[in-house]
C-alpha cells in the first residue's frame, strides 16, 4: 500500500533484505526508487537487499526478476471493464500458485491471466473463477508468447 506519509523507503527498507519475494506494483516501486524504467526499479531495490521481485506493469502484464533473470511476461489481450480488485486478485493468484509448487515465472504467468480474468468483468471478484480454468486461461498464453497490449 501507498505511505500516505512518504516514508515508504524508509519503514519498509529495513525489512526487504529478509523478504524472499517483493511483490510490487510500478508506481510504488516509482515513488519508492525514483526510477522511470523497470530494469532501474529492481535494481534499485536489490539495492536495498530485495532478492526476488515480481513487478507489475498493469496492462503491459508483469518483470519476473528472479536471480540474475529478468523475464516480462505480457499481459493477456482483454477488454478491460473494471480494474477494481486487479492487483489483489494477482497476488491472490500468484502465492496460490507458488504454494502448488509452480515456479516463480510460472506463478506469474497465472497471476497474470487471473488478473486479466478479474479486469474483465464489473466488480472487484467478479472473474475469479477456479483454478483448473484460471490454468486453462492461462495455458492460452504461454511465456513469451503473448501479444504485448
Amino acid at each position: 500500500g501507498w505511505a500516505t506519509d512518504g516514508r515508504w523507503v524508509e519503514t519498509l527498507a529495513p525489512a526487504l533484505p529478509h523478504c524472499g519475494l517483493l511483490l510490487t506494483n510500478e508506481d510504488e516501486a516509482r515513488a519508492a526508487t525514483g526510477q522511470q524504467e523497470p530494469g532501474g526499479m529492481a535494481e534499485a531495490l536489490r539495492g536495498m537487499g530485495a532478492s526476488d521481485i515480481v513487478l507489475k506493469l498493469g496492462a503491459r502484464g508483469c518483470v519476473v526478476y528472479e536471480g540474475s533473470e529478468a523475464t516480462h511476461l505480457p499481459a493477456h489481450v482483454v477488454e478491460a471493464v473494471d480494474t477494481t480488485g486487479a492487483g489483489e486478485c494477482f497476488a491472490g493468484a500468484l502465492f496460490a500458485a507458488l504454494s502448488r509448487g509452480l515456479s516463480l515465472v510460472e506463478a506469474a504467468r497465472v497471476a497474470n491471466a487471473m488478473g486479466a480474468m478479474a479486469v474483465s468483468r464489473i466488480g472487484a471478484t467478479a472473474g475469479v473463477t477456479d483454478w483448473e480454468r484460471t490454468l486453462a486461461f492461462a495455458r492460452q498464453c504461454p511465456v513469451g508468447e503473448c501479444r504485448p497490449r
